[in-house]
């Protein structure tokens, strides 16, 4: 009888063992997918939103938009989506690489401790006029000469482009993503 009761032991913490195991990776690795060829951010998001409902359901909303790409739109653009909550304790991160045409996936356990920022701040791109092109003309009129961008969401309403070459930041245009219109610190 005691050996039946230390092998019954043994085989339940064996089984609570795996199922963690399991279950963290069912969380943290979802599949890569193969996509399309991509030109803009909207299309992109329309991408990274149908996969992230798919693989997180409706409990998530986009939170950030990171972006580094060259003069041709390849590169990768990483929407971060986080739970609409007061101390949001994970976010999942859709990356679209836009060069390879394919869908990966990240996860922050501790996305708050990350991200910081308000959890109140969500990002809302089917009312955006504005794209990645927008920047690429006006720096073109600007004459500034890079080789790269790096870009990312400020609040709901902002975009901040910075141009790059050798790898090196040389220039930042901002931009409000509802009107396309270059914002100008001051």
């Amino acid at each position: 009888m005691k050996k039946y009761k230390i092998l019954l032991a043994i085989a339940v913490i064996l089984l609570v063992l795996v199922s963690v195991v399991l279950a963290y990776d069912i969380h943290t690795k979802k599949p890569t997918q193969s996509i399309f060829s991509v030109n803009t951010i909207k299309e992109a998001y329309a991408y990274a939103d149908d996969y992230a409902k798919n693989n997180l359901g409706n409990k998530y909303e986009l939170y950030i938009i990171e972006g580094r790409n060259n003069k041709d739109f390849n590169g990768e653009i990483e929407f971060i989506y986080t739970r609409r909550a007061k101390y949001f304790p994970d976010a999942f991160s859709v990356i679209i690489d836009t060069f390879n045409n394919k869908i990966e996936y990240d996860y922050y356990p501790e996305a708050n401790r990350l991200l910081g920022g308000s959890p109140d701040q969500y990002i809302n791109i089917q009312n955006w006029n504005f794209d990645i092109e927008t920047a690429m003309t006006m720096a073109s009129e600007l004459g500034i000469d890079y080789d790269e961008l790096q870009w990312h969401t400020v609040y709901e309403d902002k975009i901040a482009v910075f141009f790059l070459k050798n790898g090196h930041r040389i220039d930042q245009l901002d931009f409000n993503v509802f009107t396309a219109e270059r914002v100008i610190a001051g």
